[in-house]
This record gives C-alpha cells, sequence and structure tokens, in this order.
C-alpha cells in the first residue's frame, strides 16, 4: 500500500480544499443524524459510537477544526437544539449517550489532539443531556479496528459512524469497511480516497487492463487511470471513475453513495457514504443539497443515476438548483416506469427502499415529483388521495392511474392493425 503522507501536526498541518469541503458535509450531516435518530417521542437516551479512524491533531494552521472538534461541536448543539424543542412540546429530555473514538497513526498528533479538544471535552461533561466518553489511541487503522470493534461490542453498541480520511492515501483495507457494514444493525461511513490511489492494485504488467482489488471485484479501468491525468478535469473522467467506485463497492451496504469532492482542478477526492437504511442516504442526499457544488456526479439525476450509454447522454449535477430542477424532469418520468414495472402499485416505503440505492435527487424532489408525475396517484390509508408532497406517508400507496394515457401508449403500443 502506498505509504501515508506525514502531516506535520505540531508545526501546524495546512487545510487542503477537499478536506474543508468534507469538513462541512460532516459538520452538516452529524446534525441530521443526529436530530433524526433522536425523533422518538418517548426516548429519553441515544447511545451511539463515532469512531474518527484517522482523526489527526485536531486543529488546522489556519484555525479550523479538524473532524474530532467538529463532533464534540455538533453534540453540543444537537443536545441544546433537541431538548429546547422538547421543553416547547412539553417532552420529556433526551440524553446523547456518546462514545468518541480518536486515532491516528502519528502519535504527535494524538498529543496535539488532547490538547486541543481539552477545553471542550470539559464542556460537554458539564452539559446536563451529554454523557461522552472519549477514547484515544495511536495506531494503524488496520490494527485498531479490531481493538475498537471488542470495545463496540462489549459496550452494547448498535449504532456506530466511522469516520474515515485517509488524506488520499490507502491506509484502510477495503475488506474492513464489508466487515464494519456487517457488523452491527446500524452502521455507516464516511471514507475519502484519491482515485488514483486504485492505480497501486493495478497489474504490473501493462498488457493487462484489469484492476484487483479487496472484494472480488475487477474492474477495465488500466487505459483510463494510465492516463488520469490528462483526464481528470473532464465530465467523462467523472462518470467513468464513478461507475468504477459505484461497482466496486455496492456490493458492501445497501446504499452507497459514490460522489466526488467537486474541486475546480479536477475531480480527484471520493467522499464516500456507506449506510444500510434508506432513511440514512435520504438524509445524506438532503445535507449534499445544502451544501451545493461541494459534491459532483455526473449521469442522470433520477432513479438511475448511472444508466446512461455515453457521455452525450450524462450531465454534471453538482446538487445545486439547476441540478434539481433537471431532477424533476427526469423523476416525473422515471417514477410511472418503475411502479409499472412492478404491477400497478407500491407502498411509498417500499418505493423509497427501492430507489434510494440508485439517486442523487433531494427527498423534496422525490415527493413532489410523486404528486406530479403523470399517470400517479398517492392514496392514504383511509382510501383518499394526496394533494400535497410535504403530506406523504410511507404506509401511503403509489398506484397507476385508471385511465388510458401517454405513458400507457408509449410503453404498449397499439397494434397497426387495430
Amino acid at each position: 500500500m502506498p505509504k501515508k503522507n506525514i502531516f506535520t501536526w505540531a508545526e501546524g498541518a495546512e487545510l487542503e480544499d477537499h478536506s474543508k469541503k468534507k469538513h462541512e458535509i460532516l459538520r452538516n450531516y452529524l446534525l441530521k443524524y443526529l436530530s433524526i435518530r433522536c425523533q422518538i417521542r418517548n426516548a429519553e437516551k441515544f447511545r451511539f459510537a463515532f469512531i474518527d479512524g484517522l482523526c489527526g491533531g485536531g486543529r488546522y494552521k489556519c484555525g479550523s477544526p479538524g473532524s474530532p472538534l467538529i463532533v464534540l461541536e455538533s453534540l453540543l448543539e444537537t443536545a441544546s437544539s433537541l431538548n429546547l424543542i422538547r421543553q416547547s412540546e412539553n417532552t420529556k429530555p433526551i440524553v446523547l449517550e456518546a462514545h468518541l473514538y480518536f486515532n491516528d497513526i502519528d502519535a504527535e498528533a494524538i498529543e496535539k489532539l488532547k490538547n486541543e479538544i481539552a477545553h471542550l471535552a470539559s464542556t460537554c461533561s458539564q452539559h446536563e443531556y451529554l454523557d461522552t466518553h472519549i477514547n484515544f489511541s495511536s495506531c494503524a487503522f488496520n490494527d485498531f479496528y479490531p481493538l475498537v470493534k471488542d470495545s463496540l461490542i462489549s459496550n452494547k453498541l448498535r449504532s456506530v459512524f466511522f469516520n474515515l480520511d485517509q488524506g488520499g492515501n490507502s491506509l484502510v483495507d477495503f475488506s474492513i469497511l464489508k466487515d464494519i457494514m456487517c457488523s452491527w444493525p446500524n452502521p455507516e461511513i464516511l471514507f475519502t480516497f484519491m482515485i488514483e490511489t486504485i492505480t497501486s492494485y493495478l497489474s504490473t504488467e501493462q498488457s493487462k487492463s484489469t484492476v484487483r482489488l479487496p472484494g472480488e471485484c475487477e474492474v477495465e479501468v488500466y487505459e483510463l487511470l494510465k492516463n488520469s491525468s490528462e483526464l481528470i478535469n473532464k465530465k467523462e473522467w467523472l462518470g467513468k471513475t464513478e461507475r468504477i467506485v459505484y461497482e466496486l463497492l455496492r456490493s458492501y451496504c445497501q446504499y452507497l453513495s459514490p460522489f466526488s469532492i467537486n474541486n475546480s482542478d479536477g475531480w480527484r477526492y471520493w467522499l464516500l457514504h456507506f449506510a444500510n437504511n434508506y432513511r440514512a442516504r435520504q438524509a445524506y442526499n438532503d445535507t449534499l443539497h445544502s451544501e451545493n457544488v461541494t459534491q459532483a456526479h455526473f449521469g442522470r439525476s433520477g432513479l438511475k443515476m448511472l444508466s446512461y450509454e455515453s457521455s452525450s447522454e450524462g450531465q454534471l449535477y453538482l446538487f445545486d438548483e439547476n441540478s434539481r430542477q433537471q431532477s424533476l424532469k427526469e423523476l416525473e418520468n422515471d417514477i410511472p416506469e418503475l411502479i409499472s414495472g412492478s404491477g400497478d402499485a407500491m407502498t411509498v416505503d417500499e418505493f423509497f427502499f427501492q430507489i434510494y440505492s440508485e439517486t442523487p435527487a433531494h427527498s423534496d424532489d422525490i415527493q413532489t415529483a410523486l404528486i406530479n408525475a403523470p399517470d400517479i396517484e398517492i392514496i392514504t390509508t383511509n382510501g383518499g388521495s394526496r394533494r400535497k408532497s410535504n403530506t406523504i406517508h410511507t404506509t401511503d400507496t403509489i398506484k397507476l392511474s385508471p385511465q388510458k394515457s401517454f405513458f400507457e401508449l408509449f410503453n404498449n403500443p397499439l397494434d397497426e392493425n387495430e
């Protein structure tokens, strides 16, 4: 494996643009994650673990916080805001019990982190609705993982969130990603890597055009990656590499977000989100739209994001307003086709379960398209019809309209002799 670029944390590490963008996503997704997981009104405690496997020294040379500080700040903000809401609703308060594991191969980084984090950790420990347990370690992640896994299991933690920012190097065995997603009821991973790192696994014989990677995956990418310096600023590069990443890792979890960090000098870093619950992918998609142009996708913007045949069919999707307008058009066409392929009806819950593995769309746009799509009716459990997108419930039924329509004629053309 390639060696890690050693950051000089003692002197102050430089904050690169791709890391800054990842931190924006991490902060906003953590706030959404914690809010969603604490929605049960009768719950008085939420227990989870945040594992920062390559955590760094806590604060960059410019003064910006790293991921350990970001998670503590997010915990403080969420514990306060959630309980203010609960107080206004006359609901019992909820305590966040957070088990935090901060690990880095660089021992100097961990010592710096302990100093940087001390004041904020003390503030967390004094918060009425926070119960934080902070653990520090310094070793290679592949050695750290078995230790943290044992700790998580012994503490009976079911909800685990792994943050793995490799700084562009291969420091995490892909087999560990798969193990994480299989070992807990509610696991999620944010995983960053540099696409050109895949060249480390290429055959040394240039005549072979396969990349052999952990996870029983072979992708014909030798020519693509060999010329990466010439192609990396082109949309075609983004589309091809996104497909490589998706095909490589899609079997590791139920829902994989395979989008690149959007940089002006080309698409080099991939920030991947792994989850086994569609609600997690739904929340992550919505987070990306709130941080528009932070990530990039090339392909379709409807229900089948990578089902295009040529570069002329794919489009650059930057999670901004223009992208969302294009998404609405595709969704309104894609949804009736999906329902038709399943018969003529399915529940909204089943629909979400199917679509979130392959859509970059915002949840609001999906629900708007359900209301606006031709040939679609949304039926409530009482037999009524939904008229507004924000009232759609997962127990509702999506049904094809009974009348003959353009969609039906297109998919079932009349015999020319009729």
